[in-house]
């Protein structure tokens, strides 16, 4: 072979061969990961009817997402409620300790636009929740409310006012309510939470069949929520063992 063919020859392999090599380093290189996209929102944006898009790369002006944002006014200690577990559909279940809530003093106060975002954060919070608990394996997609109405005073029901922002709150959230929610058990109802759970049948319709209404004999309730609920997520439970 010329000496010339030769050299052609050589710079033909070894460039064929640089080739295959890089075409296999970049088919096998793996990709760095993403960064998560993260967007700026105000709280103007959150809406009831944009609460199930929100998630935590959306970010307030504070650099805090929504559900991390502290309301104003102490509100999370004047209106209670905590996730306590999940029921043996790992159904994420919340109590709300709503015989506490005294909105008459809020609206007083004049802290109605607090009072309404504290009261989209905890539906923000409950959806972020049901999708943290979702897998492909087991969807989840609802949670389970517990309303404990132990001490409601009558005033809170019979104050026009606030009887009005009631409704006009839980009419907010109806869709939420219905497309989220698997069931709401109302506990220690008395004459005050029976007052106020008839002037809120019709404005959740067909949903109303989903609330299970208890008194404030535990005695009762306790068993029946156990054959959903393990016992140690249920309030006012002097056995944790789960049946």
């Amino acid at each position: 072979m010329k000496s010339a063919e030769f050299l052609l020859l050589s710079i033909s392999i070894v460039a064929t061969g640089a080739l295959i090599s890089n075409n296999t380093t970049n088919s096998t290189q793996v990709a760095p990961p993403r960064k998560k996209q993260l967007k700026n929102i105000t709280l103007s944006h959150v809406t009831w009817t944009a609460l199930a898009n929100l998630t935590d790369n959306d970010i307030l002006p504070n650099g805090q997402s929504f559900g991390e944002y502290e309301v104003p006014f102490n509100m999370s200690s004047r209106y209670y409620y905590y996730l306590t577990g999940y029921d043996f559909d790992a159904q994420p279940v919340w109590i709300i300790e709503i015989g506490r809530w005294d909105m008459v003093d809020a609206i007083k106060r004049g802290q109605v636009k607090e009072l309404d975002l504290y009261f989209k954060q905890f539906a923000y919070r409950a959806l972020r929740e049901i999708r943290k608990q979702s897998t492909p394996e087991r969807p989840i997609t609802q949670d389970v409310l517990i309303l404990d109405f132990a001490n409601l005073r009558l005033d809170i029901v019979t104050d026009v006012k606030s009887l009005t922002y009631a409704l006009g709150a839980i009419r907010d959230a109806t869709y939420i309510i219905k497309n989220f929610t698997a069931e709401v058990i109302i506990i220690n109802a008395n004459f005050a939470a029976e007052t106020l759970i008839r002037q809120v049948g019709p404005i959740l319709g067909a949903f109303f069949e989903h609330i299970t209404v208890y008194g404030n004999n535990k005695d009762k309730w306790i068993p029946r929520l156990r054959r959903k609920i393990p016992s140690k997520f249920l309030p006012e439970c002097p056995d944790k063992d789960d049946y």
